[in-house]
């Protein structure tokens, strides 16, 4: 889910056709450019080899220089055996402190630093301890709340059965956000397709609603954080279960998508004793994890709106 939407992040909407339904229903309330995302995820699900030949360009993994462990070119992996160590680990990372870019401090010495010195100790929870030792050794002020330690979401397994459950979760989600939409037509008729509006600094043009600019950037925040977001999430998973329920994308494709084959799962010696435990599993790899696994553990009747 999360590599295949970070492949379609780039598409070109006029390669699509946009008038295409997103569902069984019509859904009017994404922008043009989240529309081509999830035509995009759907094409790129339904059909990968023919999305790659066409419309792909490549996966270029940049460094974001927002966490330690992290380099330029790093590439996602994908996985051969569901139960491998490293798809199933915890997402393990430490932010890079303000506190040390504005001291000037050299980013690459830093890492090489913190990566020596204090990610055991980071993984193991101890952030008071790194959090002394970085102010020690840099003489900076740091802060616990800058430091990042996240679960991983998980493997996502659904089976075929499971489609007309997606299915009725998502009406269900529909017509809540058909009746919001009504009730709130006064601001979303206009504003529904807009909400990254509300990240924006400048204030709102032409607003209407009755609102300050502050409160309709707010209302429309939680306008896609509470109905736009969901659905997208909601349509991807219904496109994976519905278009390709077994998930399969054969390991040569992946490898032209700029990922790399898992260094422990698709190890001739794990993978033998992996294949030896498995009951009813398809030997085809599949996406999974975001990040590079050779480093440790680093691993989205017709409605009226």
């Amino acid at each position: 889910m999360y590599n295949a939407s970070r492949i379609v992040q780039q598409v070109d909407p006029d390669s699509l056709d946009l008038t295409e339904r997103l569902y069984k229903q019509q859904i009017f309330f994404f922008s043009k450019f989240e529309r081509a995302k999830l035509l995009a995820f759907k094409l790129f699900i339904s059909d990968p080899e023919h999305y790659v030949n066409e419309m792909y360009e490549k996966l270029d993994v940049k460094d974001s220089g927002q966490y330690i462990f992290e380099y330029e070119g790093q590439k996602p992996a994908y996985h051969e055996l569901p139960a491998c160590e490293l798809l199933n680990s915890d997402f393990v990372n430490m932010r890079i402190p303000q506190s040390i870019r504005n001291a000037g401090i050299d980013l690459k010495a830093f890492r090489k630093w913190a990566y020596e010195t204090v990610y055991d100790l980071f993984k193991a929870g101890k952030l008071d301890i790194v959090q002394a030792r970085i102010e020690m050794k840099w003489g900076v002020v740091v802060s616990q709340n800058e430091l990042a330690h996240a679960n991983n979401s998980g493997v996502m397994s659904i089976e075929n059965s499971d489609l007309s459950i997606l299915e009725a979760t998502l009406d269900r989600h529909l017509r809540q956000a058909a009746a919001y939409y009504h009730e709130h037509n006064h601001i979303l008729r206009r504003f529904s397709k807009w909400t990254f509006l509300s990240r924006s600094p400048k204030v709102i043009y032409e607003n209407d609603t009755g609102l300050s600019d502050e409160k309709l950037k707010a209302f429309l925040k939680d306008y896609e954080m509470r109905f736009k977001r969901p659905t997208m999430r909601l349509l991807k998973q219904w496109y994976m279960v519905k278009l390709n329920p077994q998930l399969k994308f054969e390991g040569l494709l992946l490898e032209q998508l700029n990922f790399k084959a898992c260094s422990q799962c698709h190890d001739e010696e794990h993978s033998d004793e992996g294949r030896s435990k498995k009951t009813g599993q398809s030997d085809s790899p599949s996406i999974a994890a975001p990040f590079d696994d050779t480093l440790p553990s680093i691993a989205e009747d017709d409605l009226p709106f």
